[in-house]
């Protein structure tokens, strides 16, 4: 017979690789002369972090009486959303849900997750500044960064008092 000239190849096919499919992985070979088998180690890391599928970007609605910063992201494994404002050279947690500011966070289609932070009525006073929000995993983490400016525009009408 014409034993071990024969080639063969078994291939396995892992979709939407996760951080969570890292680990030994044994490939058991079998015929009528014997038996065999193909160990290997699967090494992942960072693989399930978080990547931005809408860059961040600020609008606002309602005829300006709304700021709105959002994105989108995927993010294989559930992720976490944390706002924050930048005061004084540190970061401060922004208290969301509260009657002017409000955080949002949808999981679409796809693993992609829409977020935003919306500022009812945002003044020059309070709302000036750099904003961030971290979205975390198991796997690693993302930064989405805004800064607020509130600039008046050219030829805009001015009042002087007298």
């Amino acid at each position: 017979a014409n034993k071990g000239s024969d080639s063969y190849s078994a291939i396995l096919t892992i979709k939407e690789l996760a951080d969570a499919d890292a680990g030994a992985y044994r490939c058991a070979i079998v015929n009528p002369h014997g038996k065999g088998n193909a160990n290997f180690n699967l090494k992942l890391t960072g693989f399930s972090s978080p990547t931005f599928v809408e860059k961040p970007q600020i609008s606002s609605r309602d005829d300006g009486q709304v700021m709105v910063m959002e994105f989108r992201a995927k993010s294989i494994l559930e992720p976490t959303f944390v706002w924050q404002k930048l005061v004084g050279g540190g970061a401060e947690e922004i208290i969301a849900n509260s009657d002017r500011i409000k955080a949002v966070k949808k999981l679409e289609a796809g693993n992609v997750y829409y977020s935003a932070l919306e500022i009812k009525e945002p003044t020059k006073d309070k709302d000036a500044g750099q904003f961030i929000c971290t979205v975390k995993n198991e796997s690693g983490k993302l930064t989405a960064t805004f800064t607020v400016k509130f600039e008046v525009p050219e030829g805009a009408p001015s009042f002087t008092r007298k």
